[in-house]
């Protein structure tokens, strides 16, 4: 069974797809969310850190990880939490 990550309803339905990424409505809130959300792990986002550490390009680390530069961005200004967390 489904749930919204928005309003934990599980009164949801298909509604198309995305890049080949199924696509769920939620009846109760009405937002649209994937059924199955790509994410990265804080291990993903410690190594993208530690590249951007040591002199690896944004874009580069972006392109190692398929994901978009402002992505990086947002974990390297996060970076401090998440070294706290990992070490």
């Amino acid at each position: 069974m489904t749930i919204c990550p928005h309003c934990q309803s599980n009164k949801v339905r298909k509604n198309g797809k995305n890049r080949g990424t199924q696509r769920m409505l939620c009846s109760n809130c009405g937002k649209t969310f994937p059924l199955e959300p790509k994410r990265y792990t804080k291990e993903d986002k410690y190594k993208a850190l530690m590249m951007y550490l040591n002199n690896v390009g944004i874009r580069k680390i972006a392109l190692f990880f398929g994901v978009s530069a402002t992505a990086v961005l947002k974990w390297i200004k996060n970076g401090h939490v998440l070294l706290q967390e990992l070490l």
